[in-house]
């Protein structure tokens, strides 16, 4: 639940170096580029899934109607009967005011971006499936205009076709923590969902997937370097080299099904490297993914680049 400029700035505490926010692309952030479609879309919310930083990051994105998985369950407990919420609990957000949350929750949903990991699934699959199949795009136990379907009696229908976009921002099955085997990541989450979906509809749920190992993640880091490069020359008057192509692009990772299969899928300039800090630890490389470098750390891996790199502007 961080925006591209808290990343930045975490950054810049952690290394010791001025980090730009131009400089980041996280896992969600190619979901800036559908802001206008749908906010278009008039009286409808985008549901956020993740922490429930999630909507606050959606909303710095330019979302009008965001809102998260915790704050909709909130305002529909009958959605989620399992959920049991703290009396003491923090009932304020920081983003938005408690008149904005209530009205959100009443609107019907036009799309759902998974952008973090969830950290109730079954709250969120019960949630996505509701707004996803029921033609109103409502949770359970809210009917049209406001009224409680447990009280009006109102029935309640199944979409004949999905009118709902899903979004996911990260396909890592497993990712690697403190513990000594890696953990479920959203990639897991996904085939939950999916499978639930299936289960209660007897369709395939439709979703895009971003973030690595999908290219339109390499296009937007290669669009953001580009631009980069432009304000450089500019600034240096040498605009003559404005539309000098990149010589390379060194894709630095620690999955091999995710960073490695990216950047060798990614194009002409695409270089993988794979450190043996993460999911991949052992080793001469990845049977699977093979990667074009292998270090033990990120360190050890510039020493490899850096070199190269010299070689390609001598």
């Amino acid at each position: 639940g961080h925006t591209e400029l808290e990343r930045a700035v975490a950054l810049e505490n952690m290394l010791g170096v001025k980090v730009d926010s131009r400089q980041i692309v996280l896992s969600h952030t190619p979901m800036q580029m559908l802001v206008d479609k749908y906010n278009a879309m008039e009286k409808r919310a985008v549901l956020c899934i993740g922490m429930r930083d999630c909507a606050r990051v959606a909303h710095h994105y330019g979302y009008k109607r965001a809102i998260s998985a915790e704050d909709l369950s909130r305002e529909h407990p009958h959605a989620t009967p399992f959920v049991r919420w703290s009396m003491d609990a923090k009932q304020d957000h920081p983003v938005f005011e408690t008149k904005h949350v209530a009205e959100t929750a009443l609107l019907p949903v036009t799309a759902v971006f998974v952008m973090n990991d969830s950290p109730d699934w079954g709250r969120d699959i019960q949630l996505i499936c509701d707004v996803v199949s029921l033609a109103d795009a409502r949770p359970a136990g809210v009917a049209p205009h406001g009224a409680r379907s447990h009280v009006t009696h109102q029935p309640r229908h199944r979409s004949s076709s999905q009118g709902v976009d899903v979004y996911f921002c990260n396909p890592d099955f497993l990712w690697p923590n403190e513990s000594d085997v890696p953990r479920f990541g959203q990639g897991a989450f996904r085939s939950a969902l999916c499978s639930v979906y299936h289960e209660l509809t007897g369709k395939q749920l439709q979703y895009t997937q971003f973030g690595k190992p999908n290219r339109i993640q390499y296009e937007v880091v290669r669009g953001k370097l580009e631009e980069q490069q432009r304000a450089a020359f500019c600034m240096s008057g040498d605009d003559g080299r404005n539309d000098a192509p990149i010589s390379a692009f060194y894709a630095i990772g620690d999955n091999p099904a995710a960073d490695v299969r990216g950047a060798n899928a990614a194009g002409p300039g695409w270089v993988s490297v794979l450190v043996r800090t993460g999911c991949f630890q052992h080793g001469e490389n990845d049977p699977v993914d093979t990667a074009a470098i292998v270090a033990d750390d990120i360190a050890l891996a510039l020493d490899l680049i850096l070199p190269k790199l010299r070689m390609l502007h001598e």
